[in-house]
């Protein structure tokens, strides 16, 4: 909400509203003399005045605001992103809009409201459809986990060959790869049939949509055919994992050695520590932010040739075998990517980089 109003800067300075748009503007048409000018800009900054953006967009002009397509499912790395993402904009002195998209429809709707509005720039958390971008009229970056339709993207397939090498190292022969959905997860998958036929290692896939048992089938995996370890394509995933082997008398990671994905405040929460690959959201958001504004600077529409491409890092904790953290924290970040440079310099022995 904004301190102060353009009518109440008139108003102390004695002068139209028309004056006050032409100093905040700085429309050389309007003569406005030394004096005045220096009064209206003492009474903005004393009283943070920000131009309201709906005023704008009705006036026909530009807001100094961006639209952020966020993902349409609630987990502490979406987040953590989100929260970064508006963070970095508001710190270089954007307002955000935020809306969510389902699918591809959604998608369409969001895009026209947001092209209504009269945006600077739109950043896209969750690609729906790559169709509706085309021809977009203000700048755009999109986070993709797809290199050929991206700006900006996570090296899923690197992050999960970090896993699997991590606990190769420990001696587990027979991993499961374990996922919701391989359809879902098509680079980490990848990454696990490349790592098995390097190593001469059997496919041991479960996807836990479907059956009213999702873990009977890694269950098998263990009994019948030796399986030792378990990379799981999300830290909730795992979690939920190790709560099932535990429960069955099976022990983490002395049985079977478990590993996730995102890096959450899961590993840290836990009385085992999760070992889980990194999602490296600080490196994410800072370029995504950075990217945007140099294309709304120089009103660049295309998409970028060549998409910037960030690789996550492996955290050592527990439940892989390792000894994991030894330090206290006070205050559980909820992404490890988020703890301050003190915690972070407490664990950062703990973390592996491609």
């Amino acid at each position: 909400m904004n301190h102060i109003s353009s009518a109440e800067i008139a108003r102390k300075v004695n002068v139209s509203r028309q004056v006050v748009s032409a100093v905040l503007n700085d429309r050389k048409s309007v003569r406005v003399s030394e004096s005045k000018c220096r009064e209206i800009l003492e009474i903005v900054r004393k009283f943070n005045y920000k131009p309201n953006p709906n005023a704008r967009a009705l006036a026909g002009k530009t807001a100094h605001t961006v639209g952020i397509i966020q993902p349409n499912f609630f987990s502490p790395l979406s987040s953590a992103i989100m929260a970064q993402l508006t963070r970095r904009f508001r710190n270089g002195g954007y307002d955000c809009y935020v809306l969510p998209a389902r699918d591809s429809e959604e998608e369409k709707s969001v895009l026209a409201e947001f092209t209504v509005r009269r945006l600077e720039g739109i950043l896209v958390a969750q690609l729906s459809d790559e169709a509706n971008y085309a021809g977009l009229p203000v700048p755009s970056v999109i986070i993709s986990n797809s290199k050929s339709c991206s700006d900006l993207c996570v090296d899923l397939h690197g992050g999960m060959r970090l896993a699997l090498e991590h606990l190769h190292c420990h001696g587990r022969k027979n991993i499961i790869f374990l996922t919701d959905w391989i359809v879902g997860n098509p680079q980490k998958y990848e990454a696990y049939k490349e790592f098995a036929r390097d190593h001469g290692m059997r496919e041991l896939v479960v996807e836990t949509k479907y059956g009213r048992n999702p873990f009977a089938r890694a269950m098998d995996f263990i009994r019948k055919k030796n399986a030792d370890a378990a990379a799981g394509t999300s830290d909730i995933l795992a979690g939920i994992f190790i709560n099932r082997l535990l429960r069955s008398g099976i022990s983490v990671p002395e049985d079977v050695a478990v590993s996730g994905f995102d890096g959450g405040y899961l590993c840290l929460a836990g009385t085992t520590q999760l070992s889980s690959v990194v999602h490296p959201i600080m490196a994410i958001t800072e370029q995504a932010v950075a990217l945007l504004m140099e294309k709304i600077r120089n009103k660049l529409l295309e998409r970028s040739r060549k998409p910037i491409v960030v690789k996550p890092k492996f955290f050592c904790g527990q439940t892989c075998g390792c000894q994991g953290f030894s330090g206290m924290l006070n205050d559980f970040p909820i992404h490890l990517e988020e703890a301050s440079e003190d915690q972070k310099n407490s664990f950062r022995k703990n973390l592996i980089e491609g």
